[in-house]
């Protein structure tokens, strides 16, 4: 009877990770999904029907009193955990802890990119793990969940160096932004500065990011340039942007 039971936990996990298996990989099969997860169902079930002598022990002990309330203590810190990250993630809470908030787009940056007619494709050319790539993909980031006419790609020259070559890529940590036929290159020396103190290369570095990623956006979308330079924003405040973030 114990192998019986054994074989039959053994269906219930093998059925649940196929279900799970299916919807991840095949999307388009959902219905497969649902019946895998239905088999393993009934296979719990049939599973619990065999221990139903050892449960009714189980119940009354005090130690299963202790575990359940363990147990529903465990499943509500993970179910508040579950939701508050599903909230944060459909309306795109990013804590930016930065000194100079580098990674919160400006409001004339919010305007131009949620107002985008067309598409634009962004790939940025960085060496895994880099800490200048990280800097650059936390503000693309900002820059995707605020529309979805943008596109961001990231690939490593050195894994893939046949796609460096096609975009005629020469150096790291350059972000190529595509519109239609028009591009716009804008290279890790420009979104990187840096101001040095003395002869032995002390200094401070400053990070450029959304004034050259909003230029190179307006250099390739110049009816959105026209249109905002009309009746959205002022040239006043497209001047504070380029020059001032």
């Amino acid at each position: 009877m114990k192998k019986v039971v054994s074989f039959l936990w053994v269906l219930v996990i093998l059925f649940l990770c196929l279900a799970f298996g299916v919807f991840k990989l095949f999307p388009k099969y959902i219905l497969l999904s649902k019946i895998l997860a239905g088999i393993s169902a009934v296979f719990f079930v049939i599973c619990l029907l065999t221990q139903i002598g050892f449960l009714i022990v189980l119940i009354k002990s005090r130690a299963f009193k202790f575990g359940v309330n363990t147990f529903v203590l465990t499943i509500s810190f993970i179910v508040i955990v579950v939701v508050v990250n599903l909230i944060a993630n459909k309306h795109n809470i990013r804590k930016d802890l930065t000194k100079n908030k580098i990674y919160t787009l400006s409001p004339q940056t919010l305007k131009i990119i949620k107002n985008l007619k067309r598409p634009i494709k962004i790939t940025a050319f960085c060496q895994e793990g880099t800490e200048y790539k990280q800097k650059i993909k936390d503000l693309l980031t900002e820059y995707k969940n605020n529309t979805k006419m943008i596109e961001i790609n990231f690939i490593d020259p050195d894994s893939n160096p046949s796609m460096a070559q096609k975009y005629g890529i020469r150096s790291y940590g350059t972000v190529v932004f595509e519109s239609d036929s028009k591009r716009k290159d804008v290279g890790q020396s420009d979104i990187f500065s840096y101001n040095y103190t003395s002869l032995y290369g002390d200094g401070s570095e400053e990070f450029r990011g959304e004034s050259e990623f909003t230029s190179a956006i307006l250099s390739i979308s110049p009816a959105l340039l026209t249109w905002y330079g009309i009746s959205v924003i002022t040239i006043e405040a497209l001047l504070d942007l380029l020059s001032s973030i």
